[in-house]
């Protein structure tokens, strides 16, 4: 992936097809959430926090091993009821240049050149015929600097809990359609016991700081992890229908769910 910075003279003719599919998402088993997002990600799905170079963030849980992202359909179709902001983004992306300070960094417009949603015969043109910014460059800007900001904040409030001691190992196990179970690693929780030993400056810390949504919101979410493993059921049983039909021994039946001791079958 390279990363172009948008100019009439070089995007003049470039037009942007709107996201049809997620199939580039297909393995993808979580993603990062931030904001907002994570309030409205976890009424749908369970929303954890992960590590990396720059310490803890929030992530929305999508599938339970590696590679398999259970919200996504055989058709490429996302089953939830909101989009992932940093798909929303299509092919634009924030790219730092020089000019700005640590706490502002400056940010130019870009484009994903790698994007399959970039040509020039149809979409959403970037440029009118005079040159001009067209409400599509205008509409991406606005995203992505929400979603920028949006990330520099949770990432401040996940730095205070994270200095107040307040996030432990989520030792998620899940039990799988063969009656096994599997383990999600790497993943962490706020430990909501520890929040009750806290001292009410540091409470008030957390207040301050915008937290209480983020910390409410993750707790709630996880109930939603029996979702997965339902939709990891029917994973497991569309795999088992489609062996069956390459093998030509499909029962019908219990594909259409046609239960044969059913007592109102005639």
């Amino acid at each position: 992936m390279a990363l172009v910075p948008i100019s009439p003279e070089k995007h003049a003719k470039t037009k942007v097809r709107p996201l049809s599919s997620f199939s580039f998402a297909a393995e993808t088993t979580a993603i990062p959430v931030f904001g907002g997002e994570i309030v409205v990600m976890g009424r749908e799905l369970p929303v954890a926090f992960a590590r990396d170079a720059a310490g803890i963030f929030p992530t929305a849980l999508l599938g339970l091993q590696a590679g398999q992202n259970l919200m996504i359909d055989p058709q490429g179709r996302w089953l939830g009821a909101h989009v992932p902001a940093i798909w929303r983004r299509g092919p634009f992306r924030l790219a730092q240049i020089e000019g700005g300070s640590e706490g502002e960094p400056r940010m130019a417009l870009c484009l994903d050149d790698s994007s399959e949603l970039l040509n020039e015969s149809e979409g959403m043109p970037l440029f009118d015929d005079s040159g001009a910014p067209t409400a599509l460059i205008d509409s991406a800007k606005t995203l992505l600097s929400q979603i920028e900001r949006d990330a520099r904040t949770t990432r401040t409030v996940c730095a205070l809990l994270s200095r107040l001691d307040l996030f432990t190992p989520w030792n998620l196990e899940i039990a799988l359609p063969d009656g096994s179970k599997q383990r999600v690693a790497d993943l962490f929780q706020i430990d909501e016991s520890r929040i009750a030993t806290l001292s009410a400056e540091a409470l008030v810390e957390i207040r301050d700081a915008g937290a209480l949504p983020l910390i409410y919101a993750h707790l709630l979410s996880l109930s939603r992890t029996s979702l997965l493993g339902r939709l990891a059921t029917m994973a497991h049983e569309r795999a088992q229908q489609q062996a069956a039909m390459q093998k030509g021994n499909l029962n019908l039946d219990r594909a259409f769910g046609i239960v044969e001791d059913d007592p109102f079958l005639f």
